[in-house]
């Protein structure tokens, strides 16, 4: 992560042009504003056919261009030398062990639901097996 080699600025340049007037370019912008807030840092967003944007640490959109409208945009955006916040410092530590605690969980239902199943088949093949001699 470039933040934490002391990236103060984040800039995004991109070709939105594949997609189209669809819906990506606009969920594009979403993740740039999401990969702001993460980092805690301005994002410049550059796209050859739009949206371009400004966007602040705390994730506002500071000014945006339209899809596939030509324009320049200027703004003064000042480094950010705060501290790493949670997902720069640990990355997706959280989500690999909400991963990991929910795989035990589920393990652990599958063990005793399936132990159970079984016993529960097992007496009743015997119940058919009676019934048919």
């Amino acid at each position: 992560m470039q933040v934490k080699k002391g990236a103060q600025i984040l800039v995004n340049l991109t070709n939105d042009a594949w997609f189209g007037f669809s819906s990506a370019p606009y969920q594009h912008l979403a993740m740039s504003v999401l990969r702001a807030v993460e980092n805690r840092r301005p994002l410049i967003r550059a796209a050859n056919t739009g949206i371009s944007a400004f966007i602040s640490p705390s994730g506002k959109i500071e000014e945006r261009s339209p899809l596939f409208v030509e324009a320049t945009m200027i703004r003064e955006v000042h480094p950010v030398s705060s501290h790493f916040s949670f997902y720069t410092r640990f990355g997706d530590v959280f989500a690999l062990l909400f991963c990991a605690v929910s795989m035990m969980i589920l393990l652990w239902c599958w063990t005793r639901t399936t132990g159970r199943d079984n016993k529960n088949t097992q007496a009743h093949l015997k119940n058919i097996h009676k019934a048919l001699e």
